[in-house]
């Protein structure tokens, strides 16, 4: 919980795009990885041991739940205006702890020669929607 208050958007500092060693080296530190990518995109590959909150969705909510306010944090975004995003909408709910992006995302994370990691994606619902209407009135 962010006892002490939360910092002016101001006062957030510009979050550095980081290699992919440095990012290596603040997992070992403790940082957090937090991919906000779609989920769609997310699932088929991602870095193994990040957490995904999607900006599309009830991102405050998710991320004032989930995230340890004094945890570090490292971005992994489809593009630097994600990234943006990302630190003003963490900001807004006192979470000021990013140290910076991963540089070119997950792309530079497999040019590296470093493993991703999947998860299974259900197909929404709007993909199904109309396989789902043709079973159901055949």
């Amino acid at each position: 919980m962010n006892r002490n208050g939360v910092a002016g958007l101001a006062d957030v500092p510009e979050p550095e795009a980081m290699d992919v060693d440095r990012v290596r080296g603040a997992m070992t530190g403790g940082a957090l990885v937090l991919d906000v990518r779609p989920s769609e995109i997310y699932g088929p590959k991602h870095i193994p041991m990040s957490m995904n909150i999607g900006l599309d969705g009830q991102f405050a909510a998710w991320a004032g739940a989930l995230v340890p306010f004094a945890r570090r944090i490292v971005i992994v975004a489809l593009d630097e205006s994600g990234v943006e995003e990302t630190v003003t909408r963490l900001a807004r709910i006192g979470l000021s702890t990013v140290d910076g992006f991963l540089k070119d995302g997950v792309g530079a994370w497999e040019a590296a020669g470093f493993a991703t990691a999947s998860i299974p994606q259900f197909p929404s619902m709007s993909s199904t929607h109309g396989s789902i209407a043709a079973w159901t009135l055949s």
